[in-house]
């Protein structure tokens, strides 16, 4: 193992986007067997509101849609959901990104993940920051946005690597002459690894966007 990983609580704070105009909050609640009384006391909000965000979706924030489906122990993808199952389609919607390591998955912007990268969706993971290996590059609790389909090291870069059981961000670089690869760390409290032989390192994909919290 490289380092040893310091366990955080830290959360990026969501944007204030606004999901699709069809969710299955009431759906869920139901099948959880509560009241509308019953989940505003666990959001905490009131009753009204619970009513509100049922019959008029678009108003949910994406920090109100994550709190809601960690209350009712679903993803978030599952609330937006159509009545079969699938997720949401529509125009305008968010886009959810599947997390690393069994996370829950990541509401995204489709306009600004088009900018981001011509990569489909189904190909691309969010990976949260664990220990502070990469500071000041990368701080515990930073998302970062990470291309699956790059899982080849052509060119020097930060990588989501497997280190042990985890997932981990690493600055990756190749020597040209022998296809060597050295596993550096921002943090230079840290040590590096170098001349390390490529088959060895697992790499997840390579990261194309990261997020600071505030």
């Amino acid at each position: 193992m490289l380092y040893g990983i310091r366990m955080g609580r830290n959360k990026l704070k969501a944007n204030a986007m606004h999901v699709p105009a069809s969710t299955k909050i009431r759906e869920i609640r139901q099948l959880r067997g509560l009241t509308q009384e019953q989940l505003a006391g666990r959001v905490p909000t009131t009753a009204a509101t619970i009513s509100r965000w049922e019959t008029h979706p678009s108003r949910v924030s994406v920090d109100v849609l994550n709190n809601l489906a960690r209350i009712l122990d679903v993803s978030p993808a599952d609330l937006l959901a159509d009545v079969k199952g699938k997720p949401s389609k529509q125009k305008g919607d968010i886009v959810m990104i599947r997390g690393i390591e069994g996370a829950r998955a990541n509401p995204f912007d489709p306009t600004t993940l088009e900018s981001l990268t011509k990569t489909p969706a189904t190909d691309l993971a969010m990976l949260w920051v664990k220990g502070d290996a990469m500071v000041p590059t990368l701080c515990e609790g930073d998302h970062c946005l990470v291309d699956t389909s790059n899982a080849d090291i052509f060119s020097s870069g930060i990588y989501c690597i497997r280190i042990g059981n985890t997932a981990q961000p690493r600055r990756l670089s190749v020597n040209p002459i022998d296809g060597r690869v050295n596993i550096r760390c921002d943090n230079k409290s840290y040590g590096d690894y170098l001349n390390v032989e490529p088959h060895t390192v697992k790499v997840i994909g390579r990261i194309i966007w990261f997020s600071h919290k505030l």
